[in-house]
C-alpha cells in the first residue's frame, strides 16, 4: 500500500470521523523512510469525539516502489471510551454476582436491581435502587 492508500485505509476505518488537514513529516529516516503523522478525529457511539494522532511510515515516497506502513501496528478504535451510566450498571452486576438488573434509566441516571444476598439461614432477595452523583454509584435499600 501507498501512502494514498494508506490514509484512504485510515479514512475508511468506521471509528474515523475525518482526518484533520495534510501529514506532517515529522523526521527522515537513514535509509531515506518518512515518518509522518496525521491527525484525525474518531467518533464512538455517534456523540463522542476524540482527536488522536496517527504515525505512519513512507518508503521510496513518489517512486513506483512506494510503500506506507502503520507505525507499530494497525489503528484501532480507542479503547478508553466514556463509560455510560448503562456500562456502569453491568460493570457493577457483574462484578457483584448475585445481582439482576430489573431496569435502567439512562437519562435519569437510576436502575433498579435485585441484589442476592447469601446469609446461614439462606439466600435473601432485597430490591435496590442505584443512582449516580458526581460520578458515584450510590445505592439503597427500597422498602
Amino acid at each position: 500500500m501507498n501512502k494514498n492508500e494508506l490514509l484512504k485505509d485510515l479514512e475508511s476505518k468506521e471509528w474515523c470521523d475525518s482526518i484533520n488537514g495534510e501529514p506532517e513529516l515529522k523526521e527522515i529516516k537513514a535509509d531515506g523512510g518518512k515518518w509522518y503523522l496525521v491527525n484525525i478525529r474518531e467518533v464512538q457511539g455517534g456523540n463522542v469525539g476524540i482527536y488522536r494522532n496517527i504515525h505512519f511510515y513512507v518508503v521510496d515516497e513518489g517512486l513506483p516502489t512506494e510503500k506506507a506502513y502503520y507505525k507499530d501496528a494497525v489503528p484501532e478504535v480507542i479503547t478508553k471510551k466514556q463509560n455510560t451510566f448503562t456500562d456502569k450498571i453491568k460493570s457493577l452486576a457483574d462484578k457483584d454476582g448475585l445481582m439482576i438488573v430489573e431496569r435502567i434509566e439512562e437519562e435519569r441516571k437510576f436502575a433498579i436491581v435485585k441484589k442476592y444476598i447469601e446469609t446461614e439461614q439462606g439466600v435473601n432477595e432485597k430490591r435496590v435502587i442505584v443512582r449516580e452523583i458526581d460520578g458515584e454509584l450510590l445505592t439503597e435499600e427500597l422498602i
